[in-house]
């Protein structure tokens, strides 16, 4: 998993706050948190920055977008964790 590049849509709610804070001390990761708010996303990013093991970036991604493809491309990671929610109603 060293130097993967990890894409977490939802990084900023509850579920995706605690995943980015952990995988953030894991040495070698590029981790960048996304969601529908870029400001929220480069404010975990730049709290989680002093203390991070892990490289920290941020982009304004909706997963509901019909463009969401052609974004998820442009960032060419290798990992996606969608932790945005709600849950309930959404497709695999």
């Amino acid at each position: 998993m060293r130097n993967s590049k990890i894409l977490v849509i939802g990084g900023y709610g509850f579920f995706g706050r605690r995943l980015v804070t952990r995988l953030a001390t894991q040495a070698g990761l590029h981790i960048t948190i996304a969601g529908r708010s870029g400001s929220l996303a480069a404010a975990l990013a730049d709290g989680l920055r002093p203390t991070a093991t892990s490289e920290l970036t941020h982009a304004q991604v909706d997963a509901m977008d019909p463009a969401f493809a052609a974004q998820l491309e442009r960032l060419n990671v290798s990992i996606v964790v969608n932790a945005s929610g709600p849950f309930q109603g959404q497709d695999y």
